[in-house]
This record gives C-alpha cells, sequence and structure tokens, in this order.
C-alpha cells in the first residue's frame, strides 16, 4: 500500500470525525478514502466536501450521483481543490467519480464499466484496488453481481440493496444476491450495527443503510485492516459521509482526567490495620461522617497507587513499547511480535469476560461489556415539583401515631446490628461497582479489619435520614427499622405489605410492584364492567393504605380472535382517569399481540440477535476474535441468552423461524461454513444443542421445578390450561407434559436426530453430537476449510457454476464437475491421499494437506 508518509500528530477536532492521529497508533502506511453520494454535485457541494478532504486527511474519494453527463460537466462543478479526478462515468441522473489526492503516488485507473445502468470505477492504488460502485434502486444485480475480486481490494458505493445484515428490517432479492457475492468471493464487510444510518430519509425521517464497505480477506480468511466512520450530515444531500481507513492500527482509549484506584496493586493487609487503629478516635455519629470518609481516603492513598493515564492501550505493557519504539526505529520485522502480544491479551481479556456472562444475574461485567461494544443511553427523568400542604401533613401524622399504637411490636427489625450481620453484608457486596458522591468505594469497606466493621455496627444502629428533592431537604429522622429503597429484601417485604389485596371478579397476577389483573367474557362490554369494577375495588384499597399506583402507565389490552373486532378498543377507567389502549403491551420483558401468537415479541427479538450477531461477525474479522472457541463462548455470552428469554412460552408460535433464522447465522460465523450449508450440520460442528431442542428442554425443567411444589398457584392455572386453550394456541403446558411423559432428553433426542442423518452417509457415525469436533483449535482459515469439505458446500467450481459466477463447472485435472468431495479426495492435482475419516479426525497429515491447498474453499 503507497501512500508512504505518516499522518500529523496534530489534535485537529474536524466538525465531521474524531481528533486525527489521537485515537490511533498507525502500524505502516495507510490509507483514508472518503466515500458520499453527493445527489448532484455542485460547486458549492465540491467546497464543502473540499473542507472536510483537508480535516480528514483523505486520499481517495469515491463520489456517487454527480448528475453530470459529460466530462465537462463535472471539471466544471466537481472542482474539488487538491484532488484530480481518476475515472468517472456519466448520467443525467446517476454518475460515478473516484478522486485522488494530488501527491499521491502509484495511482491508476484500471476500468471504467457501465453495464445494465451499474456505474463502476476501479482505481489501483499501489497493489490495493478501490473499486467505486453505484447500482439504482430501480435496477437489478446481474447474475454476477460484481464478478470475482482479488486481495487486496475494497468495494464501496452505494448499492441499494436491502438486507437484515446492514439493519434494514427484511431483505429483498438485490440484498439476497450481494450477500452471497460476498460469501462466494469470500468479501467482509465492515458494518457496524451501532453506528447511525447512511442515508437520513427526508420524508420518511428514518436511516437506512444503502451505502455499504466490503474489503477482500488474507490467505489466513482474516479481512483487511479497515474502519469505517459514518460522518455527520452533508448538506442538500440525504445521505451522509463515510471514512474509510485501511492498514493496521492500535486503538486508543482516551482516558478521562480523574485520578482513580489501583485496587489491584492496593497493600490491603496494611490498609485493614491502620484503619482499626485509628477508628477508634471517631465516635460513630452521623456528624463524624465526614470524619470518617476522610479518614478512609487519607489511609488508602498511604497503601494503593492512584492516578491515571491520559493515554491507554488495553494489553499495552513495556514489552509493548519496547516493540513499538524498536519499530518506529526501523524494525519493521518486530509489527507481528507487537500484533500478537496485544493479540493475546485481547482473547484472554474477552474469553475471561464472556465465560463470566450471564443475563439471568445483571452482572457488572456483562452490562460493563454490551455498554462499551454499544452506546450509553442516558434518559433524563422529569423533576418533580410537590407543594406541602400543612392540613394534610398534620391528619397524616396523626394517623400515623394511630397506626403505630395498633401495630404489634416486634424487635427482629428493630434491634441493634451486630458484627456478623456487618460481616455478611460486606461478604455480599460486589466491587467494582461505582462510588458515590462522597467517593466511598465498596472495596474501602470489603477490606477494612474488625475494628472497623465492629465501628459501623453502631454507626449503622439508628441512623438519620432526609430526603433531598430539588432544591429541598427534609428534617432528619431516626431511622430505626425498615430497608434502603433496592435493597434485596425490599421487593418481598412489599409483597407481604400488599398480601391483603381484596378479592375480585378477575385474576389477578403480581410481580413485585407490577401488578395485572386478568378476565375472560364472551361480550366486550362485559369485560370492560367486569375490570372497571375491580379497579374500583382496587382503587379504595390503596387509596386506604397510602398507596398511589401510576394510572399514566396502567395500560388496558384485549386478546382474542375475532378478526372483526380487531380495531376494538376496551373503555376503562381507573380513578377517574381513561386508561389507555395497547394493542402490543410488554409485560415482564414480553411483547404480547392480540391474538398471542408473539409474532412481534419474535421480531424484536430477531432484530436484537441480528444485531449481536453483528459483533460475532466483527469478532470474525479480528486476529484475536476469530478462534473458534472465542466465537463459540461469545454466541453463549451474547446472543443465546437474549434468543431464549421466555422460550418456554412462545416456543410453539408460529413466527419462532425468525429467531432460528438469526441462529443459524450465529452457527454459521462460528462454524465457518457457507449459506447453502444443511442446517443439521452447524449444531454438530458448534457444539450447540439446535435451538428447538433447547427450548423443549428448557420448558420441561421449568415446568419440573414448578411441579415439586405444590402449593405454587400457578400449579391450577397449568392444569386448567390443557383444558381451556384453543388446541390452535398450542399450549406449553400441554407441550411440556407430553415431553414429560415421552421421557423427553436433549442429547437424546439430538443424537437419534443426527443418526438419521447418518444413515445417507455412514462415516458420519462417528461424530457424536454435543462434544467439540475436532479441529476446534486451527487457525480460522483452516477451521472453514475443514468444516467446507465435512459439509461438502464450499466454492468449487460446480457451486460457481450454480451460482452464475463461472461458466463451466469442470475440474482443472478434466472432470465434468469439481465439487468440494472430488476436490479433497479424487482429484488427481489437489486431493488428499489418505481416507476420507481424516476429515473428522483431522490427523496431522490432514491438517499438513489442509495448509498446502491451494484452492480458496
Amino acid at each position: 500500500m503507497h501512500p508512504n508518509r505518516i499522518h500529523s500528530n496534530r489534535k485537529i477536532r474536524p466538525k465531521n470525525g474524531p481528533f486525527q492521529g489521537h485515537q490511533t497508533r498507525k502500524l505502516g502506511p495507510t490509507l483514508r478514502i472518503c466515500q458520499i453520494n453527493i445527489e448532484g454535485i455542485s460547486r458549492s457541494k465540491s467546497d464543502y466536501i473540499s473542507r472536510i478532504l483537508r480535516e480528514q486527511n483523505v486520499d481517495i474519494v469515491a463520489i456517487q450521483e454527480t448528475h453530470t453527463q459529460d466530462k465537462t460537466q463535472l471539471n466544471t462543478r466537481g472542482k474539488i481543490h487538491g484532488y484530480s479526478i481518476i475515472g468517472a462515468t456519466f448520467h443525467r441522473s446517476y454518475g460515478i467519480a473516484t478522486y485522488a489526492r494530488n501527491n499521491l503516488d502509484e495511482v491508476k485507473l484500471e476500468s471504467v464499466t457501465t453495464l445494465h445502468d451499474i456505474h463502476i470505477v476501479k482505481v489501483n492504488v499501489g497493489p490495493t484496488t478501490i473499486i467505486n460502485v453505484y447500482k439504482p434502486p430501480t435496477i437489478m444485480w446481474p447474475d454476477h453481481v460484481l464478478g470475482d475480486i482479488s486481495h487486496p481490494t475494497i468495494v464501496i458505493g452505494d448499492f441499494n440493496s436491502h438486507h437484515v445484515n446492514w439493519k434494514y428490517s427484511s431483505n429483498n432479492i438485490n440484498g439476497e444476491m450481494l450477500v452471497s457475492w460476498a460469501e462466494t468471493n469470500n468479501a467482509h464487510l465492515v458494518f457496524d450495527s451501532k453506528s447511525k444510518g447512511t442515508f437520513k430519509s427526508g420524508r420518511w425521517n428514518r436511516e437506512y443503510n444503502p451505502d455499504l464497505c466490503f474489503v477482500s480477506v488474507t490467505t489466513k480468511n482474516l479481512p483487511m485492516a479497515a474502519s469505517r466512520t459514518v460522518m455527520n450530515d452533508f448538506p442538500n444531500s440525504q445521505h451522509r459521509p463515510i471514512l474509510i481507513e485501511i492498514g493496521l492500527q492500535i486503538p486508543l482509549i482516551n482516558s478521562t482526567p480523574y485520578p482513580r484506584w489501583n485496587f489491584n496493586k492496593a497493600a490491603w493487609e496494611d490498609y485493614a490495620n491502620e484503619l482499626d487503629k485509628c477508628i477508634r478516635f471517631i465516635p460513630p455519629k452521623r456528624s463524624n461522617y465526614n470524619r470518617f470518609l476522610g479518614l478512609i481516603i487519607a489511609i488508602a492513598k498511604k497503601h494503593m497507587p492512584r492516578g491515571y493515564r491520559k493515554d491507554y492501550i488495553p494489553g499495552w505493557n513495556e514489552l509493548s513499547e519496547n516493540l513499538y519504539r524498536e519499530y518506529m526505529n526501523g524494525n519493521i520485522d518486530v509489527a507481528d511480535d507487537l500484533l500478537t502480544s496485544l493479540d493475546e491479551y485481547r482473547k484472554e481479556k474477552w474469553n475471561k469476560t464472556m465465560t463470566a456472562l450471564d443475563f439471568r444475574h445483571s452482572s457488572r461485567e456483562a452490562w460493563s461489556l454490551l455498554k462499551k461494544l454499544g452506546g450509553k443511553q442516558h434518559t433524563r427523568r422529569a423533576e418533580t415539583s410537590i407543594s406541602p400542604n400543612q392540613r394534610h401533613t398534620i391528619q397524616i401524622r396523626k394517623r400515623f401515631r394511630d397506626l403505630k399504637k395498633e401495630c404489634t411490636q416486634t424487635h427482629e427489625l428493630s434491634a441493634p446490628y451486630s458484627v456478623a450481620e456487618i460481616t455478611t453484608a460486606l461478604k455480599d457486596l460486589k466491587p467494582g461497582k461505582a462510588a458515590g458522591p462522597d467517593g466511598m468505594h465498596p472495596e474501602f469497606l470489603i477490606n477494612c479489619g474488625p475494628n472497623t466493621r465492629r465501628w459501623l455496627s453502631k454507626f449503622y444502629t439508628d441512623i438519620q435520614q432526609s430526603v433531598h428533592m430539588n432544591d429541598k431537604t427534609s428534617n432528619f429522622r431516626t431511622l430505626n427499622n425498615g430497608l434502603a429503597q433496592g435493597s434485596v429484601l425490599a421487593p418481598l417485604l412489599f409483597n407481604v405489605y400488599i398480601a391483603d389485596l381484596p378479592l375480585t371478579h378477575s385474576i389477578k397476577f403480581a410481580y413485585a410492584d407490577d401488578l395485572a389483573i386478568v378476565t375472560q367474557h364472551k361480550d366486550l362490554n362485559e369485560t370492560e364492567r367486569i375490570l372497571t369494577d375491580d379497579l374500583i375495588t382496587l382503587g379504595n384499597y390503596f387509596h386506604s393504605w397510602r398507596l398511589k399506583p401510576n394510572t399514566s402507565k396502567t395500560e388496558a389490552s384485549c386478546f382474542h380472535l375475532n378478526n372483526k373486532l380487531a380495531s376494538a378498543q376496551l373503555d376503562i377507567t381507573f380513578n377517574g382517569d381513561a386508561l389507555n389502549h395497547n394493542c402490543h403491551p410488554k409485560y415482564l420483558g414480553i411483547t404480547l399481540d392480540r391474538t398471542l401468537s408473539f409474532k412481534t415479541h419474535l421480531e424484536n427479538t430477531a432484530a436484537k440477535l441480528n444485531s449481536r450477531n453483528n459483533i460475532i461477525h466483527k469478532l470474525c474479522g479480528t486476529s484475536w476474535g476469530a478462534s473458534a472457541h472465542t466465537l463459540r463462548c461469545s454466541a453463549l455470552g451474547l446472543v443465546y441468552p437474549v434468543a431464549e428469554y421466555c422460550a418456554s412460552v412462545w416456543l410453539n408460535s408460529a413466527h419462532v423461524a425468525k429467531v432460528d433464522t438469526q441462529l443459524n447465522t450465529t452457527m454459521r460465523l462460528i462454524s465457518g461454513t457457507i449459506k447453502s450449508t444443511p442446517t443439521h450440520w452447524l449444531p454438530t460442528l458448534t457444539a450447540i444443542a439446535p435451538p428447538p431442542l433447547r427450548r423443549a428442554s428448557a420448558l420441561v425443567k421449568e415446568l419440573s421445578k414448578i411441579s415439586l411444589n405444590h402449593e405454587l398457584p400457578i400449579n391450577n392455572f397449568i392444569d386448567d390450561a390443557t383444558k381451556t386453550r384453543l388446541k390452535s394456541r398450542k399450549p406449553t403446558p400441554k407441550t411440556a407434559k407430553d415431553l414429560i411423559d415421552a421421557n423427553f432428553d436433549m442429547m437424546t433426542q439430538w443424537e437419534q436426530t443426527w443418526a438419521a442423518v447418518a444413515e445417507n452417509d455412514n462415516i458420519l457415525c462417528n461424530i457424536s453430537p454435543g462434544h467439540i469436533p475436532t479441529g476446534f483449535d486451527l487457525q480460522r482459515n483452516l477451521w472453514c476449510t475443514l468444516n467446507r469439505i465435512r459439509t461438502s458446500h464450499g466454492r468449487c467450481a460446480d457451486s460457481l457454476h450454480k451460482w452464475g459466477m463461472r461458466d463451466s463447472p469442470k475440474c482443472d485435472c478434466g472432470a465434468e464437475k469439481q465439487t468440494i468431495y472430488h476436490i479433497a479426495f479424487v482429484c488427481p492435482i489437489h486431493a488428499y491421499q489418505g481416507p476420507r475419516i481424516d476429515c473428522l479426525t483431522t490427523p496431522p497429515k490432514f491438517i499438513k494437506w489442509l495448509e498446502e491447498l491451494e484452492l480458496d474453499l
């Protein structure tokens, strides 16, 4: 790659991008490309884009929809200062142009084509080929799409093709053909599902991604090192400029200039001993809390490092710094060693985090990782204004005193805290949590000594509290019992508090403070009357116990199969307010619909899985995250928990294939197989049970756990569901009972399913479902080739001929059809000299043949 220069390290903050030379360390030359559909080039647009190119140090500019009919118009309206036109096509409504910086070396035009109204300009910058593409929205791709590409190649442009892989809601034929072309040519899509869209529709005010970037892959099946950034809006164009940077780069994390504690290097024993010696001089009172806090900070500074780094590179150590300096001094041979050391750290860190990932407990590591991969979404809460009323305050206080007299005294909750209770509470305290406004970290308390814990037990007894809202603060009040909001026991105590809910005609379902009432009736008006009467009953109960339900969050929904009443809405009031009717209510994370088909919920789940698959796809393109073990661990931590949330409720839905399609994509990414591979291979190659069997196993476990406790009220509903639910709704309790009666076992069922497949090929009997297949530790390129040989689906002349990519299915040896099986075991030129079972056992001889195989399967 030959712009032989190093970009400046000046900290320039462009309006359309990040600091230049500040967020990455570059290893070798880089190539910066800017792509934009300009929707008609003009002098003013050319001047505007010139400024962007200067700020971003861009080498190549690829523009679509110039709307110029000849070279004279392009030279007049499309003059970009400091850049020259290398190649262009002309059309009154389309047209594309590729520019290069004037002092860029080894730039030449390879070809300019306009076929089927698809405009293509190929430019070479040194050994790198840059293909600028524009396909009008109404034009279909030809059979070969863009033809074969060689390495290194970058394909950019406006493709006008819809596919869920780049965040469209559905696929069209052009998107399917483009994905098939990319898979056939091993072209890697450079795309981040969390980035903003490249096209913002002025009519619909929605964002789409017609502008894409594909890069070729190396012989090790790793894509070119490339990053893609969607910049801000461009004037008089619905498309946004896209900055693509090609080259090896080490990302920098800009640290916030705020000192942090390094708890990993803390001398905790010395810290605890000194704190125990000094704590006796501070009386355990609320007024002395600031003294206690000051003591903690002063002692912590003595026994643990504190500071921050301006620029932080994960995994960067003294060895990395020495290698980097050696590289900058001219020894380019150490670049691979530097990248290998960083990759090992990244892989170890990622696998460690993924192994600990558990969405059932919402651990800190899980959410921290997701925020780093996505983007934090901050919600702004509306301020509440409360004006005190003296008369009502006196009444409440009097009523409260009367109630206190009627209460039975218990000493369990009001007894002083003991040292044992403090010790137990500190054991349950999670380290790594953010400090509060006072700067107190959990680690300070977790590692304190016995004297400090004894001091805390006295401090927490008869503690005082106050409420601060807006600019007002209440008086302090002694809290000798009760629990703070957010405690583990708070939901349990709340359930005890509302255990005497009055009887209603409707059935009540409660989870903590979320309450749902449900009734059944053939008449819609009668349903409204029953629910309204029950809400009146509950409203009186809430009022008498000073509970105020949120009517703005209370919704009404109706579930039925009568299509004539599909648009009917319930007319229900609660505390004088009409309730909103929601056709798709969300309850405990499940989106319901009128017919209880769970279509909307599964569509939303599929969209989430597509976003998670984008993360797996990005891992496949890294040198540290492309191993099969890492991909499998990431999929089980990121993808499957979302896919299987409450699966025991919707597993019989007719729309479950929407989720299975995304899970098949996940398994294809792990195994490196192509889209035409039969789906029964995917679970076996990834050692992940088929989705239907995993859901059935989860259903059986859940029902078995419920049936062990006969006192649970849900047992009555499960028994009634098999009798009252319509057969068309396929009630899951009946499915679970049928599975239990049949002694369902996931592994046994999986083995039987695989045995049925192996009947047609005896060699497949040597594969055991559920076990990690051999070859899992191979490099990504060898692992993909191995699985394509096992499944007999890959890039061969016969397949390429069927896909319209080759004129003939013949092999180089003269055989009529070059299939994967022919290449691996029959062809006199390429075939492996050994038994076919070696592709399953992978002895060293077979691995060596894979490494020496010249064909890219």
